[in-house]
């Protein structure tokens, strides 16, 4: 297993976990590269510097006869890789790891993405793509959630809706808000940042007029008036983004068979693990949680300088 520009025992600590179980039963060797991970299992790490890690690539590594001979090799990638190589620049990467490796075959899919911020995933899983959406001159914006979209990139004419059960940024800016009941008082299936399906079941009333965002949708749908057959494909939509879990693996082939043979452009020659600079106080509803806020001043006063 490789892994790059992340910390999974903060960010993922129930993956972190079966990491461990895996190490246990022998077998699993693990390389990271960035700064040193304590992991709780043997890591070998290959150095901070991105040309260290392109020896990897090129398959001039020690560790690179590992990966190749294992049957079901996994690279986990953080947000920090992205922006270091860029889009195009890490899909070139990652295709020669495809065509020399068994990272990605018809039974096993070991390419993975793990971001801090869980609305990539649901944005992933409903095919969104926010970088399109700037360049639109939308009349309506509904923000569903806790989104943290910046709103500089959109016509200011814009009307926007914002359904949360918290205030962030975009509450400033709102013409219209729907209050909804966040996840102890509602019941609902989500997707968190592992990536897997979860349901919660309501624990409490919520507070005032707010409702269950599904009650919101349907409500909202009603006051739109339409015939049976518009109904009938809204519907449809909504059924199919709730039945349908497949997921899907967009692999995008290059020509090139070699790395020396392509122009690599290094935009930083030094990145961290983890972009996480707090892990108590990283969503809406920690942000006032007056617990959270006390863990988070206890954990800045022993480590100042955490990342």
């Amino acid at each position: 297993m490789f892994i790059s520009s992340i910390n999974p025992r903060l960010e993922a600590a129930i993956i972190n976990l079966r990491f461990r179980k895996r190490y246990l039963k022998g077998n699993f060797k693990v390389a990271s590269f960035g700064s040193a991970l304590n992991l709780s299992f043997p890591v070998y790490n290959f150095g901070s510097n991105i040309r260290g890690l392109l020896t990897f690539f090129e398959g001039k590594h020690p560790f690179c006869e590992h990966f190749i001979k294992a049957k079901n090799p996994v690279i986990i990638i953080g947000k920090s890789f992205l922006q270091s190589f860029g889009q195009k620049q890490s899909i070139l990467l990652f295709n020669i790891l495809i065509k020399n490796t068994n990272l990605m075959l018809n039974s096993w899919k070991g390419l993975n993405f793990l971001f801090p911020e869980v609305h990539f995933y649901n944005q992933s899983e409903l095919g969104i793509s926010l970088k399109r959406a700037k360049f639109l001159n939308l009349k309506l914006i509904f923000c569903l959630g806790d989104s943290l979209l910046n709103l500089k990139h959109f016509s200011k004419d814009s009307f926007i809706v914002y359904n949360n059960h918290h205030g962030n940024s975009i509450t400033n800016f709102a013409n219209l808000i729907l209050p909804t009941a966040s996840f102890i008082e509602k019941n609902s299936v989500f997707v968190n940042i592992e990536g897997r399906y979860q349901k919660t079941k309501s624990l409490l009333f919520g507070p005032g007029s707010s409702k269950a965002d599904k009650d919101i949708f349907f409500e909202l749908i009603q006051k739109l008036q339409l015939n049976d057959n518009q109904l009938w494909l809204v519907y449809s939509a909504f059924n199919q983004l709730i039945t349908n879990k497949k997921k899907f693996y967009p692999i995008i082939t290059y020509n090139q068979d070699f790395l020396i043979k392509s122009k690599i452009i290094i935009k930083n020659s030094f990145f961290p693990n983890s972009k996480i600079e707090n892990f108590y106080c990283n969503d809406s509803i920690s942000n006032v949680s007056i617990n959270m806020i006390k863990c988070s001043k206890t954990l800045l006063e022993k480590l100042p300088f955490i990342q």
